[in-house]
């Protein structure tokens, strides 16, 4: 007579049985295991959802790329269950510290490594999405894990781009020549800009601690001088110039071998967009940078 309660009592079995399910080899189970999750997530309390999220996520992650139709579409339910559960559990503003740091720390690594890597364009799409909406839903709980998901959402930008852009670049710079090869450059960092993991770059910059900022500047240093791709390259020369520019008392101590990282980048890239985004960013570093520095600059 009472449902919940019964499933509260056998949560641990249930979801067990339904994880099984979502990798039988037929497809009736999988569908059926995908839309009982989507009615059983949202029962889901704090423990027992943090004991379990990272499982659900990968479980669910595969059945969002299922060869089956209906599989696939059953499990769409599932994930809008589970994402909810887990922003509402993340929240910085209805959940303990405890459990929004419990609830991001089984979750994030799942997100970054499998889901915005996901060969499926739709699934990065989906998780691109569910990063963004926690990044904008766990606030101050979401300090702790900037420096690793900085460098990964600055790696993102190259990564997620459309392969087909770059290489329509390649091919079109003989015709257009350097002034339309610039213009075309311009046009794939400004739609860069609008992406999912570029929204989440520019809120993850005022929940960043003074001690976040120093662990994540030896990978922005590393970006500026080893990252591939353009939307990567001018992505980190542009975070960079923010963090100089909001947080250069933190930067100070470490300004000097950034900027010559930037400078390193402003002589040696071949992208006319590249150099002037570095070069912006030198522009603010050299404001934290002693009188011998800037003069090597100049």
């Amino acid at each position: 007579p009472d449902a919940k309660a019964t499933l509260s009592v056998h949560f641990d079995a249930v979801l067990a049985h339904l994880l099984a399910g979502l990798g039988d080899r037929a497809w009736r189970a999988r569908e059926a295991s995908a839309l009982a999750l989507a009615e059983l997530v949202p029962q889901c309390d704090a423990g027992n959802f943090t004991a379990q999220a990272a499982v659900l996520f990968r479980a669910i992650l595969r059945a969002l790329d299922d060869i089956k139709e209906s599989v696939r579409n059953a499990s769409q339910g599932a994930w809008r269950a589970l994402c909810s559960a887990t922003n509402r559990l993340s929240d910085g503003g209805t959940s303990s510290p405890a459990d929004a740091r419990a609830v991001l720390d089984a979750i994030l690594p799942i997100l970054l490594d499998k889901g915005l890597t996901h060969p499926e364009a739709e699934v990065r799409a989906l998780c691109g999405k569910q990063i963004l909406k926690m990044t904008a839903t766990a606030g101050a709980n979401l300090a702790p894990h900037t420096p690793l998901l900085v460098p990964f959402l600055l790696e993102a930008l190259s990564s997620l781009e459309d392969p087909r852009l770059a290489y329509t670049q390649q091919h079109a710079s003989s015709i257009l020549g350097d002034k339309g090869d610039a213009a075309f450059e311009s046009a794939r960092v400004a739609a860069t800009r609008a992406s999912d993991a570029a929204t989440a770059l520019e809120r993850c910059v005022p929940l960043m601690g003074d001690m976040h900022v120093l662990e994540a500047l030896p990978a922005l240093e590393n970006l500026l001088v080893r990252g591939v791709g353009l939307p990567t390259r001018t992505g980190t020369a542009r975070f960079v110039m923010r963090l100089a520019h909001e947080r250069g008392d933190v930067l100070k101590p470490r300004a000097h071998r950034i900027l010559d990282s930037v400078v390193g980048g402003i002589l040696s890239d071949t992208s006319f967009i590249v150099q002037r985004a570095y070069a912006s960013a030198a522009a603010q570093l050299a404001k934290h940078v002693g009188p011998d520095k800037l003069g090597d600059l100049v």
